[in-house]
Parts: C-alpha cells; structure tokens; sequence
C-alpha cells in the first residue's frame, strides 16, 4: 500500500508543509478586500485629481473676462479718447488683422491648456502637464503675443500712441513676468522635460 507523501517528510518539514498550503489561500482570501480597496482608492484619487472638462472651461473663460478682456479692452477704452478717429485704410485693415489674429491666439492657447494641459490660463490654476503643441511648437509664449498683437493693433486702429506704449510696456511687463517667475516655477514643476523645451522652442518668436 502507497505511503502518504508526508510520512516520508521528516515531522516537523511535513506539518510546515501542510501549514503553508492551508495557510496561502487563506491569506490570498484575506488579502483580497484590502487589495481591492487599493485599487479602489487609486482609482478614487485618479478622478479626484484629474479635473472634469466642463470645470476647466468655466474657469478659462471667468478668468478671460477677468484680465485678457481688461487688458485689452478695458485699459485701451480708458486710454483712448471719447471720440476717437479712425486711421486710414491700409493702417485700419491691418490693426483689426491683428486684433482678430490676437483674438484667436489666446482662444487656441486656453483650449491647449484646457484638453492638454488640463489646466487654465489663470496662475491660480494652470495646467497640470507641459502643453508643447499647437502655436507652444514656436514660441514658449504665443498667449503674451496674442495679447500684445491684439493691443498693437488696436494702436494701428485707432492710430493712437498711448495704446502703441501701453503695447510696449505689456510686453516688457510679461517678459519680466516670464523670466523672474513662471520659467523659474515651470522649472521646479517639471524639471528636465522643461529644460529640454527651452532647448527646442525660443522664448519668443525670434530664435536665441
């Protein structure tokens, strides 16, 4: 008659052995809820992190009537005199080009960092992941250039030199702006992926 496996073990070796294979699906089957509300959990703090589409949206477009539509329009409205003339055609056609040309600018730049960056223009708010596409492959900051394209155009418009240095004081303040604040926090934020983008892409839209 066959003998049992476990009598040819030594005792001690055949009782481990029968310990651990009553043992492990237990332990798998205890385990099992805690590595399932792992998974939960991750998944949980996966949809709580990544923001929802139509939150991105409100908060681009409150912060575009908040500064972008400030600074060009509100400002240049105040600069501007009550009744202000127009400038001739050829100078007029062009100022409204950049108006328009600005105007898109900004709203491809806000979409970009909404459906890639899945953040917003607004500083209180930006985009969790480095946006590198659309205009981003040109310059680093083609928003600022909407922005002062715009108000350089409505100074072509409206053929006023206020609204040309104002245009140039924006441009001077948003170069400051980049280089003492929002390269140095981009720099922290996302290290090397950042530096290699510098590498490729100007600051602006002449090379260095």
């Amino acid at each position: 008659m066959p003998q049992r496996l476990d009598s040819r073990l030594p005792q001690p070796l055949a009782m481990q052995s029968a310990n651990v294979l009553l043992t492990q699906p237990q332990r798998a089957f205890s385990d099992w809820p805690r590595r399932r509300g792992a998974e939960v959990t991750v998944t949980q703090t996966k949809a709580q992190a990544e923001p929802k589409t139509w939150r991105l949206l409100v908060g681009a477009a409150f912060f575009t009537l908040i500064e972008p539509v400030a600074v060009t329009a509100l400002v240049p409205w105040l600069l501007l005199p009550a009744h202000p003339a127009i400038a001739a055609r050829a100078a007029s056609l062009f100022g409204l080009a950049a108006i328009v040309c600005g105007a898109l600018i900004y709203l491809r730049c806000a979409a970009d960092f909404i459906f890639a960056g899945r953040g917003t223009p607004a500083p209180y708010d930006p985009p969790r992941f480095l946006v590198e596409r659309g205009l981003y492959r040109f310059t680093r900051n083609p928003m600022y250039v909407g922005v002062v394209g715009a108000v350089a155009g409505e100074a072509l418009l409206f053929h006023s030199r206020d609204l040309a240095v104002y245009a140039l004081v924006l441009f001077v303040g948003f170069h400051l702006r980049v280089v003492y604040y929002e390269e140095r926090v981009l720099r922290k934020t996302f290290g090397e992926t950042f530096e290699a983008y510098c590498r490729r892409v100007p600051r602006w839209l002449w090379p260095r």
